[in-house]
């Protein structure tokens, strides 16, 4: 794993922001890092970096970060939620003024991602909007080709066409260099458009980290009517069941895992109909944290 934490733990005086916070990001994959604002992903992705005190283990590339981050910084590049950028500098001079802490920067990926966010590179970064700042952010953060990209909160700002954009380019960065990718976003429709695995994270620890594949495989919603009287009890025992809802002689059932076992248990009941849909992962999020029914 080239990103591992196990039980690291954070506080801001009294506040627990990281509760024993423990995943790990497979080399080569977009890791969605998802969570309601101030779960602890901003303080869990500034730890990754290096810029927080913690305790546990947090490696980066196999090293602790709290003992060596300096020897890291080559192959790691990070687009923080609010970049510091100068505004009195051009976009060209600020790629230049952050490209001296690097052996080397990539001036054809520069040239081609600023066509495609369409950023005049001679423009003063005090003229440009909010959104297109955040693409100088990333090209900044791209542009030494590195082999680990960190972004939080990144497409915030962007209009429609700079974010899909930005996730065509990200695909790009995985797929043909094969760049590890941790995104951190609240934005669950653009994580679940290219992200591979998902880490979620709610007050402070992690309650699930799977495959997006698997995640899509094992939460599923299922309607159920009934004949005969059925109690709500005797679903809920079924394993795999997340979720009951009781509606009259019928059922609304979530799963967590095993939708297969669950709907062989449901069919020994003698159900009059019974149907299986597909949840997002915005449905998932909401039955993980216990938002929105």
């Amino acid at each position: 794993m080239i990103i591992e934490f196990t039980s690291v733990k954070k506080n801001f005086g009294k506040f627990p922001a990281l509760k024993g916070v423990s995943f790990s990001v497979p080399e080569g994959s977009i890791t969605g890092f998802i969570g309601r604002n101030g779960a602890g992903k901003t303080t869990t992705v500034r730890t990754m970096m290096g810029l927080m005190n913690y305790k546990g283990s947090a490696k980066v590339k196999g090293r602790e970060v709290k003992e060596g981050y300096a020897l890291l910084r080559e192959g790691i590049g990070y687009m923080p939620e609010t970049f510091s950028l100068y505004p009195y500098l051009s976009c060209k001079e600020m790629i230049e003024f952050n490209g001296k802490f690097f052996e080397k920067i990539d001036y054809d990926k520069i040239k081609n991602y600023a066509e495609i966010f369409e950023l005049d590179l001679n423009k003063r970064i005090e003229f440009l909007s909010k959104g297109t700042k955040k693409a100088l952010s990333f090209i900044i953060a791209v542009s030494t080709n590195p082999e680990i990209l960190i972004l939080d909160e990144p497409l915030s700002g962007m209009d429609p066409i700079a974010r899909n954009n930005f996730l065509k380019i990200l695909s790009e960065e995985c797929g043909k260099n094969g760049t590890t990718i941790f995104y951190s976003s609240h934005i669950l429709e653009d994580v679940e458009k290219i992200a591979d695995r998902i880490v979620l994270i709610h007050k402070g620890k992690v309650l699930l980290e799977d495959e997006l594949d698997s995640i899509k495989e094992n939460y599923k919603r299922i309607t159920v009517v009934f004949k005969n009287a059925i109690s709500k009890k005797d679903i809920e025992q079924i394993n795999g069941v997340k979720r009951t809802e009781e509606d009259g002689n019928g059922f609304l059932i979530i799963t967590k895992h095993n939708p297969e076992n669950i709907l062989e248990q449901l069919n020994k009941l003698s159900p009059s109909s019974i149907g299986i849909f597909d949840m997002n992962l915005n449905d998932v999020f909401k039955e993980i944290v216990g938002g929105e029914k």
